[in-house]
């Protein structure tokens, strides 16, 4: 287990070549070894880790899908587009996930598919995308938002309440 994690870790300072092995060992059955591939994959960058990163957004541990997020955030721009798409997922956690790492990014482009997701069935996924829309600060999110103050849930009101005083300052 620790030399897993530690071969995960060496991987990292040989590069490109290293990408497809730290992909790989998102699938370990450790945690600790997804933990640090997606941390490591996130310092390597490469575009082609993305999919398998978004794929992890999934996992039962918090600490891989936290690395992953990280990761996903410093690759950055070219995540976007897939992330958007996860919003789309079918599993809550993934579409709640996805906003989170989205807000942190920051593009502007995920606004209106944020907007959308404010109408999403689960609560949690409905705070996640106020959230990031409150992380981005673009003015569109103001009417959606001003709409999710009267959300039927009361904890989604207060996160779309927060993000419009972040929004109005």
């Amino acid at each position: 287990m620790e030399c897993a994690k530690d071969s995960a870790k060496a991987l990292s300072e040989i590069g490109q070549s290293a990408v497809e092995p730290l992909i790989n060992a998102l699938k370990d059955d450790e945690w600790r070894v997804r933990w640090q591939a997606a941390e490591t994959l996130g310092e390597i960058g490469d575009v082609r880790t993305i999919k398998p990163l978004i794929n992890i957004l999934k996992d039962e541990n918090n600490g891989v899908r936290s690395n992953s997020i990280i990761s996903l955030v410093k690759i950055g721009e070219p995540a976007v587009e897939l992330l958007i798409n996860a919003l789309k997922d079918k599993e809550w956690q993934m579409k709640g996930y996805a906003a989170e790492t989205l807000g942190e990014i920051g593009d502007v482009n995920a606004v209106i598919p944020l907007i959308s997701t404010l109408k999403d069935e689960n609560p949690w996924v409905r705070m996640s995308a106020a959230n990031a829309l409150g992380n981005i600060g673009d003015a569109r999110a103001i009417e959606p938002l001003k709409k999710v103050l009267n959300d039927k849930v009361n904890d989604v009101q207060i996160t779309a309440a927060k993000t419009l005083d972040k929004l109005l300052i």
